[in-house]
């Protein structure tokens, strides 16, 4: 996947009012704080989940780095809850914005008037993995696929 077409599918699932990809109860294994910083060769920063113990999840994007150009700031998408069983997780609920990040002469790259940048795309399964004593977190397929980090 191209780093454009991340982006893109990273923003659209937070434009969606709902998205339902799997079912279950929250998974403790899931809960806290895990960082993607594997972003490709034209980004550097860090995308951070937190899925929290009251179900709900958050998405900070910080890059100094995003297509070549230097960035500034950082945005955060709160507002969703999250359910999982040991192999999948859900996402549901309307995303809201926080904070700004600039890149370059662009405005903000995730964010618009409190809003997720609006962009159509079709939902998908999220799977994920626990490894490494419960210290990394691999997500399959889905928008938010890599591994990520706990943070601690």
């Amino acid at each position: 996947m191209t780093r454009e077409a991340r982006r893109v599918a990273l923003v659209a699932i937070f434009s969606m009012t709902a998205v339902t990809a799997c079912g279950g109860s929250g998974s403790p294994p899931l809960q806290g704080t895990w960082v993607h910083t594997d972003l490709g060769p034209a980004d550097v920063g860090a995308e951070e989940l937190v899925f929290d113990a009251n179900d709900t999840l958050s998405i900070t994007f910080s890059y100094t780095t995003f297509e070549f150009m230097s960035c500034t700031g950082s945005d955060t998408l709160s507002g969703l809850t999250w359910s999982a069983t040991s192999t999948t997780f859900t996402l549901a609920g309307t995303a809201t914005c926080t904070g700004e990040m600039r890149c370059g002469s662009f405005g903000d790259q995730f964010c618009l008037g409190g809003k997720p940048t609006s962009l159509d795309a079709a939902a998908g399964t999220c799977e994920y993995e626990i490894s490494n004593g419960n210290d990394t977190l691999t997500i399959i397929n889905g928008t938010l696929s890599g591994d990520y980090a706990r943070k601690l």
